[in-house]
């Protein structure tokens, strides 16, 4: 209650730290911070509140008292505790008024903060590593001796104090950029959502619609919640980019819509009027009833060479005043497919859901509902000219290398959710139900991946 009052009563006493740029500001004698007594008064009021957290039954509500400040208030508050260490200095002459007790602040993880970045650069390739590496190493050293030669956010990472999510995500990058001289004069990202584009690479956010699509490729890696590296656009901007691609809305899953339990099964009300018998034989014939494998096999003719050839980036109209911050870019990638260029743009930014690894071993699906499936299934070189219909399932056979990537900006361009399915751990009959509308999440959009 006194820092719910305490946000409205004194402001500048009490922040709100889900929405602070850094923390490290407020508590290095900075002018721009509420100083070190206010910050510490707010993590002693943070830790009261985590230990009462912690004694209340698992079933206590807390809809309408946990807010997004004080759910950052309790988080900070664990990670000063566990991070940071006040150490009193010994006194250069007897503390008065006008020479208070010297004290400092130890990083009690500074090695492993330091080590966990370097990591983060080595596993995305950065192409200034030997640079951000040196610095790296030297810079809780340099924090002691000057605390204003290292930038905010680097010192909120060596003392521990990053918040989770988009945060850690935004931040773990910010620190890297300032880790590397020959970069640093860009800054931090502006935007929770922004993407890099350093010398010939790029790095996107995971939910960033190039982020989505290129997470299709088996050459990029994923930490942190980044894609990288990839190609960087041709003739495109260079530094923190903002991607423009419009939200795709969700159906309600789990839907019967209007089809008989004949035609979930592939049998029309056609199929009954012409032969009622042959068709319950059909239907009891236990042999009819076995899951495929997967996709029929391509034959040689049928085998596609795909190739990302570009990344291309075209700034958006502005819907305000224009900055260097507020430009947006929408993306297309250009693909070589079986030596035909084949563009998609990336009009919105689906959701890719992976498919889970099955539980049991059998799932039997009758043989007339795969046909029914099969007929609608699509070659990755057919899809720039297909336009499947919304409530009819459409499996995509992305078998080989590089159509993974292909289908996804395919459904970025025409604002499709999917479920893919790889590494064999889903059967023909889980992955098809979790894509449907009758028993799934009612995408209609089955990726189906080696």
């Amino acid at each position: 209650m006194i820092f719910h009052r305490g946000q409205y009563v004194a402001p500048n006493r009490f922040i709100d730290l889900s929405k602070a740029t850094n923390f490290s500001s407020h508590f290095f004698g900075t002018l721009t911070g509420i100083g070190l007594t206010n910050f510490l008064f707010q993590i002693l009021l943070g830790a009261e509140l985590l230990i009462r957290l912690r004694k209340e039954p698992r079933t206590t509500s807390y809809a309408g008292i946990m807010s997004d400040a004080t759910s950052a208030l309790v988080v900070l508050s664990q990670l000063w505790m566990e991070n940071v260490t006040i150490r009193v200095l010994p006194a250069l002459a007897p503390a008065t008024a006008l020479a208070p007790q010297r004290y400092t602040l130890v990083a009690n993880n500074n090695q492993r903060q330091a080590e966990g970045l370097i990591r983060f650069a080595e596993a995305l390739a950065w192409p200034y590593l030997d640079e951000a590496r040196q610095y790296i190493e030297n810079a809780y050293t340099n924090l002691i001796a000057n605390p204003s030669s290292i930038g905010h956010h680097l010192k909120d990472w060596l003392y521990g104090l990053v918040l989770p999510g988009k945060i850690f995500r935004h931040r773990i990058m910010s620190c890297l950029v300032d880790a590397s001289p020959s970069l640093r004069s860009i800054g931090a990202a502006p935007y929770w959502d922004n993407g890099i584009v350093v010398q010939n690479k790029s790095y996107w956010p995971k939910r960033s619609v190039l982020g989505r699509v290129l997470g299709g490729l088996r050459n990029p890696k994923s930490t942190c919640g980044w894609i990288g590296p990839v190609p960087a656009p041709v003739s495109g901007p260079s530094g923190w980019v903002r991607l423009s691609a419009r939200p795709v809305a969700f159906a309600v899953p789990v839907t019967n819509g209007l089809e008989t339990s004949l035609e979930i099964l592939g049998f029309s009300e056609a199929d009954l009027a012409e032969d009622p018998l042959r068709l319950i034989q059909d239907l009891s014939n236990m042999n009819r009833w076995n899951p495929p494998i997967g996709l029929p096999a391509k034959t040689a003719d049928q085998a596609v060479a795909v190739r990302l050839e570009n990344i291309r980036l075209q700034e958006t109209p502005p819907t305000g005043a224009v900055t260097a911050y507020t430009r947006q870019y929408s993306a297309s990638l250009d693909f070589m497919i079986n030596g035909r260029r084949v563009t998609y743009t990336l009009y919105s930014n689906p959701v890719f859901v992976h498919a889970p690894a099955c539980i049991g071993s059998s799932h039997p699906i009758h043989a007339r509902q795969v046909q029914k499936y099969l007929a609608n299934s699509l070659k990755v070189a057919d899809l720039k000219a297909s336009s499947p219909l919304p409530n009819v399932l459409t499996i995509i056979d992305a078998t080989d290398a590089g159509e993974e990537a292909v289908a996804r900006a395919w459904c970025a361009e025409r604002a499709r959710h999917a479920v893919v399915r790889k590494d064999g751990k889903c059967c023909f009959t889980c992955a098809t139900n979790l894509a449907s509308t009758r028993m799934g999440l009612g995408f209609n959009v089955l990726i189906w991946c080696r």
